[in-house]
Parts: C-alpha cells; structure tokens; sequence
C-alpha cells in the first residue's frame, strides 16, 4: 500500500482512504511486470517529497506502457491525487474520469468532490459536472446490484485468502480440511445464485456500468463453479472483453481454467498445477511455450518466468511449460471440483 505523506492535506488522505483502491502489492493475479511496479514505487516516493508533477509523470509513463488502460483501477486515483495536488487540472479530471468510470464510489467521496474548497479547480472544468453527472445515473440504475456483487467478491475471497492456513493447519484428507472445502462449496453456491441470475437478465454487465469490482465479482464466481457453468458463460466474458467492457485478463484466467478443466492445453499460461513427481508448484501445460509471453503481453499479463516466480518456479526453457506428467496427471484429476 502507498505510504502518506505528512506533507499531503488531510482532505487528500482521506479521498484516497475513501476510495479503497490504493494499488497493492503484485499478487498472483494481478502482477503487472517488475517496471510498471519500479514506476510506481519512484512516484510514491517523488509524491512524498513534495515532487507532485514529477510523480504524475511517471503515473503517465506506466499508463502508456499499458497501452492507455491500467489493469488496476486503484491506479487511476494514484494519478488523479498526483496530479490534483500538482494543481494540473487536465489530467487531474482524466483520471477523476477513469476513478468513477470504473470503481463504484461511496457517496462521501462524491459529495467531498462536489463541495471541498481543495477541489474548487476541478469544478470550474467543463467536463465536470458531467462526469458527476454520469456517475449519478450509474449509481441509480445498477447501484442495488452492483452493492451486491461488491459484498459477493468479498466473501468469495475471504475463504480464499484463508485456504492457505487451513491447508498448513490440518492433513491433506483431514475432516476438518474437507469442512473447509465443504464451506467454501456452499458459499460458492450461493453466490453462483445470484450471479448467473444477473447475467442471464443483463448479460455480462460492463465496468462502465458496475464499477470494476462488481464486474470482477461476475467473474470470481464463474472462476469458481462447475465446468458446465464456466462454459455457458464464457463466451459472455469473451464478447465483453473484446468490446472492452470487462478485462481481457479476466477472460484470459477463465478461458486457462476451462481449458484446463478440459484436459487440455491452456493458452496465456495463467494456471498452476501441483506436480505428481515432485509435489511443488508447475505451470500447467500451455499451447504454445515458444510464443507464450507473446500472448500473455496480448492480455496484458507480464512474462511468464515473471509470473511463475510469484510461485517460487523457475522456467528455464520452453518444455518447463509443456510438461507431460503435469498434462496427464491433471487429466485423470478432472472430475474433481474446484477450490
């Protein structure tokens, strides 16, 4: 998390506390290359010297080398705190537009953009007041479902992050593990309720409409669900990717996990298996292993020895990623359900 500054006005701090999308840490699935991530530790450190403009900069660096679209929204309220106490209104309301655009916003948030004297600049824009305004109209017509899938990806990451203790606590095949499991099948089946009924009535709906978080909520639970699930609505993602609606990186993990649930070959390299020799960490079999950080960078995923590194692997040449026993093992493993 981005460190504060004494030097910040109190009001800025808490615009960035509100808005909960302060830029983590790279995870497994959500790394975005070790220079994007160099760049935005100088401009933290730039931001706490006092050095805004140099800061916002670098935000704008990192933005061109995603290719205009950050993977993470938390960064696009980065470049909006950079750049507002730069005094620089013009990309100050770019990245005010992308903050509402695609992160749903607590009502504090707005009402301190609308009547803070610290954002006075920013009102006199003459985008202002439609942007709140467009953000208004979102918030009436999708706020009650999207306040849901937001409470939705919440739960079905809980037990997620906790897996990991639980699996270091008890045996493998323990009654206490597969309570565990049991659990997190259950809060995975009410979740799986409510999202498949939103999609079979709006369809995939889009950031612009949900917010980012309630659009990776959709597909967190469809990561999660049966074969016969993810293979309904995976062309749903699809379309919505394609058009920008939804993140090429999220149609990107669910494409690898059916494939791999298949038996088959996965694409972009996003899924881990547990190798039957060895018993550490693989990268499950991928299509193409001479081009794979070719289309990894499609989707905008960092190199594949990058990524696999998160999980203490070493890739030393292409047949680490298209490793037979890996490919059969898992082939035999298929009817069992996720975790």
């Amino acid at each position: 998390m981005h460190s504060l500054s004494l030097t910040k006005t109190t009001l800025c701090a808490s615009i960035l506390i509100l808005f909960s999308i302060l830029s983590s840490e790279a995870t497994a699935q959500n790394s975005h290359g070790k220079e994007f991530h160099r760049l935005f530790h100088q401009a933290d450190s730039l931001f706490d010297l006092g050095q805004y403009a140099a800061a916002g900069q670098l935000c704008d660096q990192a933005l061109k080398m995603k290719g205009g679209q950050f993977p993470d929204s938390g960064y696009y309220t980065d470049g909006f705190l950079y750049w507002t106490e730069a005094g620089n209104q013009e990309r100050s309301i770019f990245y005010l537009e992308k903050a509402l655009l695609l992160r749903w916003q607590p009502q504090d948030i707005l009402e301190t953009l609308e009547t803070a004297p610290e954002y006075e600049f920013l009102r006199q824009h003459e985008r202002f007041r439609e942007i709140m305004d467009t953000n208004y109209a979102k918030r009436k017509k999708y706020g009650g479902i999207a306040s849901t899938l937001i409470d939705i990806g919440i739960k079905d990451q809980t037990l997620r992050q906790l897996l990991s203790c639980a699996q270091e606590k008890f045996a493998d095949d323990s009654l206490q593990l597969n309570a565990y499991y049991d659990l997190m099948e259950m809060q995975d089946s009410f979740n799986l309720i409510y999202v498949t009924s939103v999609l079979d009535k709006h369809g995939w709906l889009a950031i612009n409409k949900i917010g980012e978080p309630a659009n990776r909520a959709l597909w967190q639970v469809i990561q999660h669900s049966p074969l016969e699930v993810q293979e309904k609505y995976l062309p749903l993602l699809r379309e919505s990717a394609e058009k920008g609606e939804s993140r090429m990186s999220s149609y990107a993990f669910l494409q690898d996990r059916v494939l791999m649930r298949r038996g088959q070959r996965q694409r972009y390299g996003t899924q881990i298996a547990k190798h039957p020799d060895t018993g550490k960490s693989a990268v499950y079999p991928v299509e193409d292993p001479i081009h794979i950080d070719s289309i990894r960078a499609s989707v905008g995923f960092e190199p594949i020895k990058e990524y696999a590194a998160f999980f203490d692997i070493e890739i030393t040449s292409p047949a680490d990623l298209d490793d037979q026993r890996v490919l059969e093992y898992w082939q035999e493993r298929r009817s069992l359900p996720p975790h």
